[in-house]
């Protein structure tokens, strides 16, 4: 009853008195035990636990607890003992062997958690997240024959998740491989034609490849397959805006993105850039002003503002946005122009000569 009505103190003290009486009622042990996670007393359910397996029927339960526990605790060398005995009683318990493969990982063994990953087999609930670590060890050890063998391989046994294409386009991305990497993306969306975000990654990798026709091609098929996706809104409305073409549209754009995410920094600044290549200048500064609230050392962000200082002839405003936007990226030479053009406007004239 003190459980159910959340007074969990009160059930921790009304256990313990339970076990004076029957010390080895494995019942309350195992609700003392559960208590002492819940109230994150983690080193008495540790010693509870241990005590339930050295019993018979709650024995590996409690291994399990006890595992879990040093997992979170972060003591791996602990973690492992634990898991290791589990595998021990039964070694087709792959949950357990993914966490004995995680604790090894968090150790830096990197070796031996790729050796227990492996080792899960593809009808398991645990094999999708222990091939997703595989593939992550092998990247970081600069294996990429070993990691893209692994997904392709994850790819024949499980054809029907999408997530192993993400992986491995984002490893052939990795290793500057974009063509495979757009190949792999096409390969999955024709798989999975109806899923939005595999779409929208495509279109990202179009344009980190600096094929923007195609990358905005993907985004709009993005926006029909799910109207409200406000990144693929966003990225529509702003590349109107940069032609300077469909500024009404690209207004509504991104008016419906901001439905969405009403308080995303890059997205309001988008709005504020389209009002701008509208010529509407107090709005653009409104919208950008609110903009840098959320982003206030983004680049962009700061140059747009500028400029958009610049045409209500805010120079010194401007030239602070300016300057704040090149401390970000010191290499933007049109930001340094804009500097350079407004240290001139407003230098004193000389006065002419005789």
């Amino acid at each position: 009853m003190y459980e159910l009505t959340k007074r969990p103190e009160k059930a921790i003290e009304t256990y313990l008195k339970g076990l004076e009486a029957a010390p080895d009622d494995n019942m309350i042990k195992s609700r003392l035990g559960a208590l002492y996670i819940q109230t994150n007393r983690l080193d008495d359910a540790i010693e509870v636990f241990k005590d339930l397996a050295t019993h018979g029927e709650s024995r590996l339960d409690a291994l399990v607890r006890v595992g879990l526990i040093y997992f979170e605790q972060r003591k791996y060398d602990e973690a492992v003992a634990e898991f290791g005995k589990i595998l021990l009683i039964n070694p087709d318990i792959h949950r357990i062997r993914y966490y004995l493969g995680a604790a090894y990982e968090e150790k830096g063994d990197f070796d031996a958690a790729a050796r227990e990953f492996a080792r899960i087999p593809p009808n398991d609930t645990s094999y999708i997240d222990a091939k997703i670590h595989l593939a992550y060890i092998y990247e970081q050890q600069g294996r990429i024959d070993n990691t893209i063998s692994e997904i392709n391989d994850a790819i024949k046994k499980v054809p029907e998740n999408p997530e192993f294409y993400r992986l491995l386009a984002t490893v052939y991305r990795n290793a500057k491989r974009m063509p495979e990497s757009i190949e792999t993306l096409e390969r999955a969306i024709a798989a999975f034609p109806q899923d939005a975000d595999l779409v929208f990654i495509l279109g990202i990798f179009h344009d980190e490849a600096k094929d923007m026709d195609k990358a905005l091609v993907a985004m709009q098929r993005v926006i029909e397959l799910n109207p409200k996706h406000a990144n693929a809104l966003n990225y529509v409305g702003y590349s109107y805006a940069e032609k300077g073409i469909k500024l009404d549209e690209a207004e509504a754009l991104i008016k419906r993105a901001l439905v969405e995410t009403p308080e995303a920094g890059h997205i309001i600044d988008s709005l504020g850039w389209i009002y701008y290549m509208k010529g509407k200048y107090k709005q653009a500064v409104a919208e950008l002003e609110r903009a840098i609230k959320f982003m206030p050392t983004d680049p962009v962000v700061l140059e747009h503002l500028g400029d958009a200082y610049a045409k209500l002839k805010k120079d010194k405003q401007a030239l602070i946005m300016y300057e704040q936007s090149l401390s970000v990226r010191p290499d933007n030479a049109a930001v340094k122009d804009k500097i350079e053009a407004l240290r001139k406007k407003s230098a004193p004239k000389k006065a002419k000569g005789k």
